[in-house]
């Protein structure tokens, strides 16, 4: 299997790694196209920025027709991270689409802002291709479109839980770093009960990203920067609760964050949207919480061990089944 993905950002590269490890040998051929990482031109706007910058378009053009365009090519392809420019548009309208699949990651809020010309380009591009979807939000946005055949799956979850209980750091971190909810955030920071109940049980409140507001309390910390992947894995895997909370802009998308914190078996909690609710058949209802008042009450719950652990058997269950739908589905 050849899988072509030269220029994924960090905050792709494991969703597209499990994707491809999910896939196998099914897929002779995976391709990853995402928006080509420019070199960060300074206010000078040197030369060879620009030729660095010009360079890597005219690259990210010949790798969208390699991927999209070979008429001898008989053998299944992939394409990963779907990405919402004319060229691609233009150069999937070209062609061969019955042996090519489509997963749309992480980019639907591109289709819902554009224009009702470019909507129509969209939706003569994509009809008659192979779609698979990692939420039903996010199928719902191309509900108008006539796609040749659809399969609505999740993010492979597979165990690497290394979890040692006697050596669980006593912090609470809120993972997320894009989309953070600064309101929510505020409040929870200037809610009495919550800080007294941290620091009355030595518990440390860990953000991932900096607030809009200055972090100054005793019992609140801010790791900003960015993690290597064993780093950021030890750090799910013994933090005390995981939560993964996203303000209402994050919509039509596929959480690789709650998938982590699955996969590593950590002790997470979520807010109640309509994006993580979709993993509610691997994390049990009560784990959901939608204000601060129900998240103070989830925190106390773990903490008096009240509160419905999340269970491995229901997580292996559910990879068994989406495995056969998949395989059925490139297979048919």
């Amino acid at each position: 299997m050849k899988v072509y993905d030269p220029v994924s950002p960090p905050g792709h590269s494991s969703f597209n790694t499990k994707i491809i490890n999910e896939l196998g040998g099914r897929i002779s051929t995976i391709y990853v196209l995402q928006r080509a990482i420019n070199s960060e031109l300074d206010s000078r706007r040197t030369r060879s920025a620009l030729y660095s910058s010009v360079g890597s378009k005219i690259f990210s053009v010949f790798r969208h027709m390699h991927a999209l365009i070979n008429p001898f090519d008989s053998e299944k392809r992939l394409v990963l991270a779907f990405e919402n420019r004319f060229i691609f548009l233009f150069l999937l309208g070209l062609s061969r689409k019955s042996n090519l699949y489509l997963v749309f990651h992480n980019n639907m809020t591109g289709y819902l802002s554009c224009g009702l010309i470019l909507r129509f380009i969209y939706r003569r591009c994509l009809k008659k291709t192979n779609a698979i979807f990692l939420t039903d939000s996010a199928r719902s946005v191309f509900s108008n479109v006539d796609f040749d055949s659809v399969l609505v799956t999740s993010i492979p979850i597979v165990s690497r839980s290394k979890k040692d209980c006697t050596s669980v750091n006593r912090q609470i971190i809120w993972l997320a770093k894009a989309y953070l909810d600064d309101v929510f955030i505020k409040e929870l920071y200037n809610n009495d009960v919550f800080n007294e109940l941290i620091s009355k049980n030595d518990l440390t409140f860990v953000l991932r990203q900096m607030p809009c507001f200055n972090v100054e309390k005793k019992n609140w910390v801010v790791i900003a920067e960015r993690l290597d992947n064993a780093d950021y894995d030890t750090m799910v895997s013994k933090s005390w609760l995981c939560v993964v909370h996203y303000n209402n802009r994050y919509r039509f998308r596929a959480s690789s964050i709650l998938t982590d914190c699955l996969e590593l078996g950590a002790n997470v909690i979520a807010n109640r949207s309509v994006e993580l609710l979709g993993y509610s058949d691997c994390v049990p209802q009560e784990r959901f919480f939608s204000s601060v008042e129900e998240f103070i009450d989830l925190v106390e719950k773990n903490l008096s061990m009240q509160i419905q652990p999340i269970s491995i058997d229901c997580i292996s269950k559910n990879n068994v089944i989406r495995k056969k739908l998949l395989s059925k589905y490139l297979l048919r």
